[in-house]
């Protein structure tokens, strides 16, 4: 995300630069067509939501000029656009058989970097089970908000689609946008805490047999520690109403014999004077710290 930051040229605030990051990811080519001179809802409107946005055309690159059978890739992506589901769940919910072609297209995604495998933390930590889920940050937002009005942006009637169509939800869908950005960036945000060299691996925390509890982000560390952590995407510092969020998932979690939990609190703003003096959290981030190649 700092590497990222840099090609802004600190002409654009460190939250502006992030709610892009959460959109287009970190792929320099769409990023270099940003306009450093326009605020993020006029590049919007001029990269997305008009007759001749380029970052319309992409799909086309991405998919159909990459892959056969190019429509079933596209199934599966529009399936874990807002689900983790495992091998069995895609194949059910798309009609197609659970074997080995399945599995190519999957692999084809997971090396595309498209979609990402996320296996099940348990005492086993069973790498049989895991589930999968849409990790490109444009391709998201795209069959989120983009997709359902190809033909109003076509008819190029209005000049503010962005607003019109995105702006009332879009604070919403930044905070679920935060929540993978975080997943995705796991070890760059490790280093920052300060344990990066002690982690084992890391992933969201769900069970096979609790569909129903899932911590976005945990990791295991070699010193027997695990860290649990909760993201926020708030306009706001976060008050103390996050512990009782915490404890509950705590209390679910299932936790190897002999480790230790510590808590991380990642957001924009960090604890509100209330949170803090309680030392809740052992660690915190703010967009200082995830974004520090800015201003």
């Amino acid at each position: 995300p700092n590497e990222s930051a840099k090609l802004f040229k600190n002409r654009r605030s460190r939250e502006e630069v992030l709610k892009y990051l959460l959109v287009f990811g970190g792929v320099p080519k769409y990023l270099e067509e940003i306009n450093l001179k326009q605020s993020f809802n006029q590049n919007m409107n001029s990269l997305c939501f008009s007759v001749n946005s380029s970052m319309i055309k992409e799909i086309d690159k991405i998919f159909y000029a990459q892959f056969r059978d190019a429509e079933i890739y596209v199934q599966i992506v529009r399936l874990l656009r807002d689900s983790l589901l495992t091998h069995t769940e895609i194949a059910a919910k798309c009609g197609k058989k659970s074997g080995g072609s399945l599995k190519k297209i999957l692999q084809h995604l997971e090396d595309a970097e498209i979609i990402r495998a996320h296996f099940t933390f348990d005492r086993n930590w069973n790498a049989k089970y895991k589930k999968y889920k849409l990790s490109d940050e444009y391709l998201t937002f795209f069959f989120k908000y983009m997709n359902p009005y190809l033909k109003t942006i076509a008819a190029g009637e209005q000049s503010k689609l962005f607003e019109m169509m995105v702006e009332s939800s879009f604070s919403v869908w930044l905070g679920f946008a935060f929540e993978k950005f975080c997943l995705k960036h796991a070890f760059y945000l490790a280093e920052k805490m300060g344990f990066a060299d002690q982690v084992i691996a890391y992933a969201p925390y769900f069970r096979k047999e609790d569909e129903g509890f899932q911590i976005d982000l945990i990791y295991k560390r070699v010193d027997k520690v695990i860290t649990i952590c909760e993201m926020k995407y708030h306009a706001k510092p976060i008050g103390v109403s996050v512990v009782k969020e915490m404890e509950r998932k705590i209390n679910l979690l299932k936790k190897p014999r002999g480790f230790t939990v510590e808590k991380a609190l990642i957001s924009l703003y960090g604890p509100d004077k209330h949170l803090e003096s309680m030392g809740y959290f052992d660690y915190s981030l703010t967009i200082d710290d995830i974004i520090d190649g800015a201003n």
